[in-house]
């Protein structure tokens, strides 16, 4: 299953870089139980705002720039290899974290889209996630009573 996992304003606007007032550790704590045990698809720069507790797990990084990658990393230039090693690795949950390019890329592949939605507006409202339309996707709430403060996580499932 290929999700999508992203923080959005009511606006559907994403943050830039650790400047979401969102990034809580409530969020922290959703994300980690959620993506234990999967491969995540990330962006450079969300690798690089990612805590060393994450690192520890499988991250396949899209990086087009990218020349030679450091020693513990694993850079595809584009979406397509990065989803290719997922299937040959037999990976069953992969996410994807990043920015709207890598959103974009990834939307018309995803199963699932997982958004955190923050009551605070984003400190760069300039991004959008891309809109879910109700006649490709079902939506509801996740409930997360072993959260302290329960995160308002949006789920949607692509319909078949």
């Amino acid at each position: 299953m290929l999700t999508l996992i992203a923080a959005v304003d009511n606006g559907n606007s994403l943050g830039s870089s650790n400047k979401n007032p969102w990034y809580s550790p409530t969020d922290l704590e959703f994300f980690r139980k959620e993506t234990i045990g999967s491969a995540l698809i990330v962006d450079r720069a969300a690798y690089t705002l990612m805590d060393t507790e994450f690192k520890q797990r499988k991250i396949l990084i899209i990086d087009p720039l990218t020349e030679l990658p450091k020693r513990d990393e694993v850079v595809f230039r584009g979406v397509v290899d990065a989803l290719k090693h997922c299937w040959h690795m037999t990976y069953s949950r992969v996410y994807v974290i990043g920015g709207l390019d890598l959103y974009q890329e990834m939307l018309c592949r995803a199963d699932r889209v997982l958004l955190s939605i923050s009551k605070e507006a984003a400190a760069d409202p300039g991004s959008v996630f891309p809109a879910l339309t109700p006649d490709e996707w079902s939506k509801s709430q996740l409930w997360l009573p072993e959260c302290p403060v329960v995160p308002i996580i949006t789920e949607y499932l692509r319909k078949i």
